[in-house]
Parts: C-alpha cells; structure tokens; sequence
C-alpha cells in the first residue's frame, strides 16, 4: 500500500509535514505515548522491537546530504515505516531514567533494586538503604546499618584489594556506574566476596574460636565443649577441662586451676609477651622427676648427669636406666674454679682460689695468700738426692710421671704441686695437702733413679 500525501512548495516544510502524517497515519502499539511534542514514544521500560522511531532523525540527515527530488524521501521514509514491527517489548534489566537505583524486573511494569536497597514507594519508586538485608547470594554477610555499608558474620571477612575486615563500604558511583541490573549485581558480588579465617576469637562467646575448615570452629587450649552432644554452631559453652594437652604444644597439660599449666619435664610455662596464652620453653638443668642426679640436657629432650656425675653407662645410659655415677675432680659446669671432691656432693675450690662464703654457697675468689711458682721458697719436702750423673733428671722424670698420673694434670684435691731441680736433688715446695703429694713425687723420684741406674750404658 502507497500513503499520497501534498507536498508542500518549500522542501523542508514538505518533509516536516510528511514525517508527522506517517507517524499519525500508522497503528500505534500499546504501551507507548505521545509526547508534547507530538512524538510517540514508548512508556517507560519498553522498547521498540523493530525499526526505531529514530528512524526520522536518519532520513532527515539523509535529505540533508541530498535527494534527487523530494519525492524520493518521501517514499523512502514511508517504505520503512511500512516494512518494519510497531510492536514494543519489556526491557528487562534496563535502568530507569528518572527513578535513581530503580531497574525494570523480569516482570512487566515491576521494578527492582541493586544489592542492599528496597523499593519504599511503588508509586513513587522512591528507594530506601534496607539494613540487616541478607545478600542472596552470599548469605553469610548483611547490609550495615548505613548506605553501601556491609557487615560480615563471623569469622568471614571481606577480600577486597587485599583487605581482611569484616565490614565493607561501596561509594555511590559503584551503585550507579551500570545500566543494567544484572551488569550493575554481578559487579557488586564481586566486590563482595568473603573468605572465612581461622583461629579467630569468637566476638559474644568467651574461649571459643573459628577452626581452620569452614564451618568449624574449636575451644581455646585447656577448654572443651560441654557435652559431645552439643553442636558448636549454635552453642559454643565450654568448660575449663584439667589434664587436656594443650592444642598446639604436647607438653603441656591442663592443671587443675583455670587458666593454669603443668609442663613435662624439662620445660617451664611462659606467659607470651602480648598475654594471650602460654608457651613452653625448654630449660636445662631441671632436676628428672624420674631418675635420680639427671638434670634436662642443652637441647630440648635431651637428658644429662647432673653438675659432679656422670652417666654408669656412658654409651647407652638408657640401657643402665640412666643411672649416673659421682666423678671425682671433675670441673663444675655451672660454677667457674670449683672441682667434685672424693666424696659425692662435696666440691673444693681450684688450687688458688677459696671459698668467698664457706657454707653458704659455692662462689669462689682469688685466694692471693698462696704463691703459684715459690721459686724462693723454703722447700716444704726435701727428696733423696742424686749423686751420680743424670740421676737428678731420672729423678725429676720418675717424679713428674707419677704426679700426672696422681693429680691428674697437677691437680689434686684443690692443689698444685711445684718444684725445681737444685743441685743436689729435687726440690718440692708444696702448701696446702702438700704430704701425700709430697710423697708420691719423692717416690717417684726414687723409681726414676733406680731405672737409670739398671739402664745399660
């Protein structure tokens, strides 16, 4: 079918005219209106589904670059109105252009919000921040008590750029920066995301914290829940338990008194420097519960004889259950210039030192009384002298072999011997215990001169 229209004289007013008659002349869809200035358009949320009312503005700047005749426009706008569908179709997910937040829903002429925002007025369309909504996607977190703000449960909290909260902020311009709304929900669920984090302390319920696993959550070190049967998730009471191991370290355990711990041995409870909980530190020279004078080693687990003994068995004291032995002359570890004695628990200063508190304690100091190399002295033990040649050095040799094997490197209960070859034999000068070794050297002596005497020549 051809529309015939009279064309006015001047063109622009012929093409004016033309465009109004059409527009007029051809069945109009429902759900659309028109416009003061006489422009039918479609209502709010509907589109055209064919050939857009745009369509004028096009031929329009197409007479304007040229057309042969007016006639020629003319059939061509009328042509396209023609061939195209006047038919309009609900847009959904499309934004509303006067209503702010307010996008049209999969229903049509009802209208939705983005994430957090609730329809006050459906007349209206006016919109209002919906606090304590629950996200429906992510149920574990609810819209804050102000405008784009967000709260999570415990113990999720919000991913953003890194961050580890559990109450985000969105600004306005990422609630409006979309046209559509499932464009505009997908963006903010992502802004959204949460994770859940462990060994965080529960805010309402006191000694009770999230697990590692999502979903789980575990009593503080010495604590357990009520009854096997009650589930976690809904009530988190739990009692303090003596003789639970503690959850991170094995070697504690639970006293009787809450709140305190009773370490294995070996170890001593530390209160950590920020106060929240304990933590075991090993420490040496703790006396064994279990076995007699052995004392916690340098190295944690580690067992050693206490100070003055040593192991019965010293390739496998285990086997010998660590029995231990008193050792004689042996240097103290814990205590500088003091030696076991011959009897078990007696110890005696080095020789030049001297007890600085007799009685009360084992602290030492230089004892300057006595004269460490008396070249001068008085000799306190005179040997047998050596009339023959060489005799004086077999004696001295015989001498000082039998006082290393005696005093073990000079030192025999507390003392040093010292002595010097005069010429007629050896010299001793001895103070303190001076007899005994006195008389071992002077043996020596005399076996010194004996062998040289029997050696051939």
């Amino acid at each position: 079918m051809r529309y015939k229209f009279a064309l006015a004289t001047a063109a622009v007013t012929a093409a004016t005219s033309v465009s109004v008659y059409v527009v007029h002349s051809i069945p109009l869809p429902e759900n659309t209106h028109l416009k003061d200035d006489g422009q039918r358009v479609p209502d709010t949320g509907y589109k055209w589904t064919g050939y857009s009312w745009a369509m004028q503005l096009e031929s329009t700047r197409r007479l304007k670059i040229g057309y042969p005749k007016i006639e020629e426009f003319v059939g061509d706008l009328v042509d396209k109105f023609e061939h195209r569908d006047h038919s309009v179709y609900w847009d959904k997910g499309a934004k509303h252009p006067a209503a702010e937040f307010v996008y049209a829903s999969d229903t049509e002429r009802k209208w939705v919000t983005p994430r957090g925002i609730k329809i006050k007025d459906e007349a209206t369309l006016e919109v209002d921040w919906d606090e304590g909504q629950r996200h429906p996607t992510h149920p574990h977190i609810r819209a804050g008590k102000d405008i784009g703000t967000w709260e999570a449960d415990f113990p999720y909290h919000f991913t953003r750029n890194g961050q580890k909260t559990n109450k985000l902020e969105l600004s306005k311009k990422e609630y409006t920066e979309l046209d559509r709304i499932d464009l505009l929900n997908a963006a903010l669920d992502t802004k959204l995301a949460t994770q859940w984090v462990g060994d965080l302390p529960h805010p309402k319920f006191k000694n009770v914290f999230s697990g590692i696993k999502e979903g789980t959550y575990k009593t503080a070190p010495g604590y357990a829940w009520r009854t096997v049967e009650e589930d976690p998730r809904t009530d988190f009471r739990v009692k303090w338990h003596p003789g639970l191991v503690h959850n991170e370290y094995s070697v504690l355990a639970a006293s009787p008194k809450e709140g305190e711990w009773i370490a294995a041995f070996g170890y001593k409870v530390v209160v950590r420097p920020d106060g929240k909980g304990v933590v075991p530190v090993w420490t040496p020279e703790m006396p064994s519960p279990d076995h007699r004078q052995v004392v916690s080693g340098k190295e944690p687990g580690e067992l050693s004889p206490a100070d003055g003994y040593e192991w019965y068995n010293k390739a496998d004291p285990a086997s010998a259950n660590f029995g231990v032995v008193w050792k004689p002359h042996l240097p103290s570890r814990l205590h500088e210039n003091i030696v076991s004695g011959t009897e078990e628990g007696v110890w005696r200063p080095r020789y030049g030192y001297k007890f600085s508190d007799p009685g009360a304690s084992l602290a030492v100091v230089r004892d300057y009384s006595i004269n460490l190399t008396p070249r001068d002295a008085t000799p306190a033990v005179q040997a047998a002298t050596a009339p023959e040649t060489g005799s004086s050095e077999a004696c001295a040799k015989g001498a000082r072999s039998a006082l290393f094997d005696s005093f073990v490197g000079h030192t025999i209960m507390g003392a040093v011997a010292t002595f010097t070859i005069g010429p007629k034999g050896l010299i001793w000068a001895f103070r303190s215990y001076s007899g005994s070794a006195a008389r071992t050297a002077a043996a020596g002596c005399a076996a010194g001169v004996v062998a040289n005497a029997l050696t051939p020549r």
